[in-house]
């Protein structure tokens, strides 16, 4: 039917059936007439394809009198009329005239009625009050059909007839030209088809409802047993705390697998986010992992024995000594070459790591050890023999000093070609004599005299030079190349201390007086007299040389040009400092100020750049762009030191081996004061990965690479893991959980027995469960949907529980 009109129908009623006419109104605009008719267009609006829209019937009963330009206008745009008929209706004068005026404009044929009350067709049995036609009705329909007898044609929708459905089904076909029971059949059968769907959604909705419901059951379990796992990692249980840790991660194949940052760091705490290589299980209760030098090797100490692995594989390569508590330890070269062993009893035996060949051994009794920093010499002490230096390629002995009192770390020189010995005296803290030798050939260059006991001899870094204070405390400057005394740093108790220049071509000498000066080393003679604020108790140089801090005990300081001596800036006892230091190319100067916060200077001029936060009150690390400064509260901050921006919060670090950095400067290894380890980048302090969660480790090690890690447990218990993944980004959720299931199952046993049973607070949610977690499937797999229809028959009581050997582990 083509479009014509503005409103595809008026309806016509009385006043006091104005509810009706309402639901009729809404009963029509709102049905869409099947598409099956074929195409309707009642009027021109666009909505009105295959629909009776609009509908016109914004009018109130309006007293006797004309027709109203607005109603007239609307009967004449309207496609049909609608005549809600009642006895209201019959007697409405203004019903009566709408139907005169639409007959009037010659579309008879196009007036439809539907009975709302009343009885049709009473006033031709005298019954005027029952009459539901409205008299301008009954005469149009009887000039319409042409005869006598009256018979309107009308949907009824009273109860007993038709019903309101049926009623305006049958004016809808009038109007459009359709068969009334095609019409109602077509209605029928969608409405059958909208109880069907009604009936899907509410299924669904219901469906919805009691997953929603078992969902969040799940979901609070879930969140028990990851709260729990964290718990024992906290308490040192690692091994109970595994399956708990993977149980509180969401299952793959998940309806809904939202992220849970929470549970991914309590599994990553676990180590297990990375692939384990060794667990060390044949090294018993291990008390360290050292990493050598070199990058190729690992040395385990046990309970038992001390074993050498091959980093790359975690393969074990050799057992190299029983492990001995009292004894010389281990040393090895820098690069990792050689390594001496202490062996049971006390003896030393040196192994060529390429190789696994034992080069040489030492005799019992070695109490200290150390080799020399080329890798070519060891030096021993032990009580027989006293100190021995040793050609550490074939052991052959080069010389001996018997009466040797200790060897520290600043006996051999940085290149490693000289070696300075201070002997036992014969007062307590008086050591002599001292020598100096060449480590070489074993050969005595020079006999340093009576040394002071306290104050050991020091080397320049380029080994060209070496510091003495004598019993009487006088200072010595000898030339090492040579072991020919160079000059007098001070006379007979006046040498306080002295200090080489990181370039080694300068000397800071402070006297027992206090006097400070720089001087030259070659030729030795005085740069100038320092007028150093307070009694120099420290002394930092810059890497370069070119700048040097003074600072005293009460914290007065001075920074000074390292070539010429110059005073650039003091710190006078209001802005008193408690610690320095410079940045890695020596351009900047950080500090500390006594009274609490800092600044970062211009190490040339002492300019304040920035301000530091008030509350710090401490310097952990410096390296490259980047400062660690505690707090007052004990916690510690990364800050960019072109800008003095926080880059990150690190919480409280631990006052021993807080920060380390790792993966060629890349990383910073962090070890927080409640034990957790972490790695963060040096550059922007951006998070990582958790390497150990707190309580759970004694100790961490990484390769200079970067790609292995080994930790060992609280337990005793030690592993190497693949840390390469930290150089990506870590899988999280159900990837996560995968790759912790797959790459390390050895791991993850069942949960314990006592975790199941119905006195655990873990009962309901273990029960009904495959004892091992990483068996565990969510609704999306065919083995979820098993698993949680068993998971609820057995909480039912409908089915027996999973029994231990399901898992395939034994209890």
């Amino acid at each position: 039917m083509n479009a014509s009109y503005r409103y595809a129908a008026f309806i016509s009623y009385a006043n006091a059936d104005r509810t009706f006419a309402r639901r009729l109104h809404r009963a029509l605009e709102a049905y869409h007439i099947p598409a099956a008719i074929g195409p309707v267009h009642l009027t021109d609006d666009l909505r009105s394809r295959n629909r009776l829209y609009p509908v016109f019937r914004d009018r109130e009963e309006l007293p006797s009198g004309p027709l109203g330009e607005a109603i007239q206008k609307a009967l004449g745009d309207s496609s049909a009329l609608i005549v809600v008929c009642s006895p209201n209706s019959a007697r409405s004068e203004w019903v009566n005239k709408e139907i005169r005026y639409f007959e009037s404009l010659d579309r008879g044929d196009r007036i439809f009625a539907i009975i709302a009350a009343g009885e049709p067709n009473a006033a031709e049995h005298g019954n005027e009050r029952s009459e539901c036609f409205p008299p301008a009705l009954r005469a149009a329909t009887r000039r319409a059909v042409g005869e006598a007898e009256l018979e309107v044609v009308a949907g009824d929708a009273r109860r007993s007839a038709d019903g309101f459905r049926n009623a305006w089904l049958k004016v809808v076909a009038g109007i459009i030209g359709v068969s009334a029971g095609v019409l109602r059949d077509r209605d029928r059968r969608r409405r059958a088809r909208q109880r069907l769907g009604n009936f899907g959604i509410a299924a669904a909705l219901i469906a919805f409802v009691l997953g929603a419901a078992a969902w969040f059951v799940i979901e609070n379990e879930r969140i028990q047993l990851r709260d729990h796992g964290k718990f024992l990692l906290r308490s040192g249980a690692l091994k109970a705390a595994v399956p708990f840790a993977v149980a509180g991660m969401r299952p793959p194949e998940s309806i809904l697998p939202l992220p849970d940052a929470e549970a991914d760091k309590v599994l990553q705490s676990t180590g297990l986010a990375l692939k384990r290589l060794s667990t060390f299980e044949s090294e018993g209760a291990v008390s360290s992992v050292r990493m050598l030098p070199g990058g190729r090797l690992l040395v385990t100490a046990s309970s038992n024995q001390r074993s050498l692995w091959e980093i790359n594989t975690g393969r074990k390569l050799a057992a190299i000594g029983t492990a001995n508590v009292f004894g010389a330890g281990e040393a090895a070269t820098k690069d990792g070459s050689l390594i001496a062993v202490d062996q049971n009893d006390d003896s030393v035996v040196v192994w060529d790591t390429s190789r696994l060949m034992r080069v040489f051994s030492v005799s019992p009794s070695v109490q200290e050890m150390q080799f020399s920093p080329d890798g070519q010499r060891l030096f021993t002490r032990t009580l027989e023999e006293g100190g021995v230096l040793w050609n550490a390629a074939s052991g052959a002995k080069l010389m001996q000093v018997p009466e040797l009192d200790h060897i520290t770390l600043g006996d051999f020189s940085p290149d490693g070609t000289r070696l300075v010995t201070v002997s036992r005296g014969t007062e307590v803290g008086r050591l002599r004599p001292g020598e100096l030798w060449d480590a070489s050939t074993g050969r005595k260059l020079a006999i340093l005299g009576p040394l002071d006991g306290p104050w050991h001899p020091k080397f320049s870094n380029d080994g060209v030079w070496l510091l003495v204070r004598n019993e009487d405390n006088s200072g010595t400057l000898w030339n090492a190349r040579t072991g020919v005394e160079a000059g007098a740093l001070a006379p007979a108790g006046m040498f306080g201390d002295a200090e080489f220049s990181p370039t080694s071509d300068r000397l800071l000498i402070v006297s027992a007086d206090n006097s400070t000066s720089l001087w030259n080393l070659a030729p030795f003679e005085k740069i100038a007299d320092l007028d150093v604020p307070g009694a120099a108790r420290s002394y930092d140089w810059s890497t370069r040389a070119t700048r040097l801090v003074t600072r005293s005990s009460e914290g007065e300081a001075a920074l000074w040009d390292g070539v010429s001596g110059t005073k650039l800036a003091a710190f006078s006892s209001d802005s008193a400092l408690s610690s320095e230091s410079f940045s890695d190319d020596g351009a900047l100067l950080v500090v500390i100020r006594k009274g609490g916060g800092g600044a970062i200077l211009d190490a040339s001029t002492g300019r304040a750049l920035v301000e530091l936060d008030q509350s710090s009150n401490g310097i952990t690390y410096i390296h490259a762009n980047s400062l660690i400064v505690t707090r007052t509260d004990s916690a510690a901050s990364l800050i960019a030191l072109d800008s003095g921006r926080t880059l990150a919060e690190l919480g409280v670090l631990d006052n021993q081996d807080g920060v380390a950095l790792v993966n060629k400067g890349r990383w910073l290894l962090l070890h927080e004061q409640n034990g957790e380890f972490s790695l963060r980048s040096a550059d922007n302090g951006a998070f990582i990965g958790i390497v150990a969660s707190a309580g759970v480790a004694r100790s961490v090690a990484m390769s200079a690479d970067g790609t292995r890690l080994a930790i060992v447990y609280t337990d005793h218990q030690a592993a190497l893991f693949d840390a390469s993944p930290f150089a990506r980004e870590l899988p999280t959720g159900s990837a996560l959980r995968e790759f912790v299931c797959t790459a390390n199952a050895d791991a993850i046993g069942p949960f314990r027995a006592a975790d199941r049973s119905m006195s655990s607070p873990f009962a309901a949610a273990l029960v009904g469960k495959p004892w091992n977690p990483c068996a565990w499937r969510g609704l999306l797999s065919a083995q979820g949907v098993v698993q949680s229809l068993r998971y609820w028959a057995v909480r039912a009581g409908a089915s027996w529980d999973y029994r231990c050997q399901d898992c395939g582990a034994a209890q």
